[in-house]
């Protein structure tokens, strides 16, 4: 079963990308350098492999990850529809809030909650 959640957990961007490009009407693979150059810009990778859930993980905060990694995706394909009109994704507070995360030891679920709240802010002022 964990195998089965993992493999769908990894198809989710395929779906994202597919949707973003019927959105826009482009071809899926300029959309797929929209996906990464916004990816790579933002540190998106980074913000969801902190949100990736544990064994030990309790199931409210299985629970609270996977709905930031929802809300990470949600906002990544507004930025990703953004790029594809010519907005470079803008997110100063954003990334100087994922620096400080990065900077420390551990990161907990409010740290993480405060991170997607500001690319979704983020998301409000640049898209």
């Amino acid at each position: 079963m964990a195998d089965r959640v993992a493999v769908l957990a990894a198809l989710a961007p395929a779906l994202v990308l597919a949707d973003v490009a019927v959105d826009l009407g482009e071809p899926i693979t300029a959309v797929a350098r929209h996906h990464e150059s916004v990816a790579d810009a933002l540190d998106l990778p980074w913000l969801l492999a902190q949100l990736a859930t544990e064994p030990a993980d309790t199931h409210w905060v299985q629970a609270a990850k996977a709905a930031l990694r929802e809300e990470v995706t949600e906002h990544w394909a507004r930025f990703m529809r953004a790029a594809a009109t010519g907005v470079a994704p803008a997110a100063p507070r954003f990334r100087a809030v994922v620096e400080e995360l990065r900077a420390q030891r551990s990161v907990d679920i409010p740290m993480l909650t405060v991170a997607v709240g500001e690319l979704g802010r983020a998301g409000d002022r640049s898209c």
